[in-house]
């Protein structure tokens, strides 16, 4: 992975929240982003458990320098809520629809990667 922050690139742990991920894996993996779930920030303003663990997770986050970014966000309530409890970055379909330019960009890339390897 260092190979990529060589390049300028940074490191995501996608749909945190979501799976078995533990903080010994999240140690290991030295990532300059973690990227919430969706599931946790759907209706995140009506779900006291979710804004708990949601916090705790930016908490986390900011005392080991990973900024966050909050994944599907769909109205504007979720969107002040995860503001207020300090989320660095957001996407979703309230904040714009995904940019297939980006996307056709980067599968060229790894098609690059796999053609010719990383070095």
């Amino acid at each position: 992975m260092e190979v990529f922050r060589r390049w300028g690139s940074g490191i995501a742990i996608s749909d945190f929240g979501s799976g078995h991920l533990n903080k010994l894996m999240l140690l290991s993996a030295n990532p300059d982003f973690i990227k919430i779930d969706m599931s946790l920030v759907r209706n995140i303003h009506m779900d006291e458990n979710k804004a708990t663990i949601v916090k705790g997770m930016v908490s986390y986050a900011q005392s080991m320098e990973i900024k966050t970014v909050a994944q599907g966000i769909e109205t504007k309530e979720e969107l002040q809520a995860l503001l207020s409890y300090g989320v660095d970055f957001i996407q979703g379909y309230f904040i714009g629809m995904p940019d297939y330019e980006a996307k056709g960009i980067l599968r060229q890339a790894k098609e690059e990667i796999c053609r010719h390897g990383i070095g």
